[in-house]
């Protein structure tokens, strides 16, 4: 949910549904398709409504953390994207108004014995 309640989001199989807070019951109104798509967060704030993605790496391809505005998804076009190697874990963490995301990669082994932070600007 929003913080205003306005929209609601889930995530299923590749797809971000987006539906109207007030009447769920009504369908989805919006979808973001994203092959391999493990995980996603809505930000806190007023509108235009924040989400970010997280694709794992997948066969050598780097992972991936995009920044998506609604209602303005675009044909799927990010607002602002991040690519990195060794992330198979993610910990996104919003600013309190969704002004900014601060996002924490690992990887479940860890050679180098460090870790990935980034600050996604909104």
């Amino acid at each position: 949910w929003s913080s205003d309640e306005e929209i609601a989001a889930r995530m299923v199989t590749n797809t971000v549904h987006i539906f109207a807070g007030g009447d769920i019951g009504g369908g989805i109104v919006e979808r973001l398709q994203l092959k391999h798509i493990a995980q996603f967060s809505l930000a806190p704030g007023p509108p235009p409504y924040k989400f970010a993605t997280f694709q794992p790496e997948i066969k050598g391809a780097a992972a991936s953390v995009r920044m998506y505005h609604y209602p303005q998804l675009d044909e799927g076009q990010a607002v602002a994207a991040k690519s990195f190697f060794k992330a198979q874990n993610i910990n996104m963490q919003w600013e309190s108004q969704g002004r900014a995301l601060l996002v924490s990669a690992s990887s479940d082994v860890d050679e180098s014995g460090k870790t990935c932070a980034m600050l996604l600007p909104c």
